[in-house]
């Protein structure tokens, strides 16, 4: 059928970059999958994010997907290098992850359905469709049957704390960051 000969001619654009934490290396992929890519479809910028969170440290990987000619799929992973099992946080309008050992503290974080259809109406995500995969080392987000013409941004911010925190979840609370105020630093 059509649907399977447009599968066979789909083509896909990816990146990666990777931030250090105390925990290891947190990679973050976005793949990009439709016709008629090219790489200026998709950038990834990383940036140090100083929010007034109480963290030692707080990065965000920004994922711009530039409107594309014809339907498309993206998948956005944040994945930690360890043997660590991390377990699920969420909150309202967040879909976040955490990794701990005796010492330290990671926490990565992004907007959830509600939130991305409410800045991306176009989306038209239902409230609470599950667009989150959880793995012991990695939170994934699934973004299917795009519209084309249409710029998507989504975004990874990644916080790490001694244990004890110095202000109890305050880690989580940093990765809970709007995706305008990241775009508003990425442009300075």
């Amino acid at each position: 059928d059509n649907l399977t000969l447009l599968d066979l001619r789909m083509e896909k654009l990816s990146k990666t970059l990777s931030l250090e934490t105390d925990l290891g290396e947190i990679t973050i992929d976005a793949v990009v999958q439709g016709t008629g890519l090219s790489t200026a479809n998709l950038t990834l910028t990383k940036l140090d994010v100083q929010s007034g969170e109480n963290v030692k440290n707080q990065q965000a990987v920004l994922c711009r997907v530039i409107g594309t000619k014809h339907r498309s799929k993206i998948v956005f992973t944040a994945s930690l290098n360890t043997k660590l099992i991390g377990g699920s946080c969420i909150g309202q309008n967040l879909e976040a992850m955490e990794w701990e050992n005796s010492h330290s503290l990671v926490v990565v974080g992004t907007e959830d359905a509600e939130s991305l259809n409410a800045r991306m109406p176009f989306l038209h995500l239902e409230e609470y469709e599950n667009i989150a995969t959880y793995r012991a080392s990695s939170l994934q987000i699934k973004l299917n049957e795009l519209e084309p013409s249409h710029d998507i941004g989504l975004h990874f911010i990644v916080a790490e704390n001694p244990i004890p925190e110095p202000v109890e979840c305050s880690a989580w609370s940093a990765v809970n960051c709007s995706h305008q105020y990241l775009d508003r630093i990425s442009r300075c």
